[in-house]
């Protein structure tokens, strides 16, 4: 049996969701994507889960130490 398979047809939202149950009992991890009005797509990955990395950039703030002290300035007292 192949790792993926790939499902693509005019299923109604109960139908997708039936599948994605059954193969959640096989012990498989569902995709399902919409990929227009009526059209989905359903990958089927069998065997272990795949694990996936996260390499979405996220914006950090970094601040940096700004010290206390104050400089003088020339000609005052």
């Amino acid at each position: 049996m192949k790792p993926i398979e790939t499902l693509r047809g005019n299923f109604t939202e109960a139908q997708a969701l039936q599948i994605r149950q059954e193969e959640h009992a096989r012990g498989n991890y569902v995709n399902i994507r919409r990929l227009h009005s009526r059209l989905l797509e359903i990958e089927v990955i069998h065997g272990p889960r795949l694990q996936v990395l996260d390499v979405t950039p996220q914006r950090r703030l970094v601040r940096e130490s700004v010290p206390a002290c104050r400089t003088p300035v020339s000609g005052s007292a």
